[in-house]
């Protein structure tokens, strides 16, 4: 299920770095841990645009 909710389109700070391919990695949302997982490797410290939440997964993109 996918669900469009207030998270949709903020910035979040990346924890762990993302690996890409869809594995999992770490981001920081209103000072809160939550899985994400991104199609591209993105290093610790980067700030991704959230794209949507599945579950308690927050996919993400790199911001440009």
């Amino acid at each position: 299920a996918i669900e469009n909710d207030d998270f949709t389109g903020r910035e979040a700070r990346v924890l762990r770095a993302l690996p890409g391919g869809n594995l999992d990695g770490k981001v920081e949302i209103k000072g809160a841990e939550w899985r994400a997982r991104s199609e591209t490797a993105i290093p610790v410290g980067s700030i991704v645009v959230i794209e949507r939440r599945e579950g308690l997964t927050f996919h993400v993109r790199p911001r440009h």
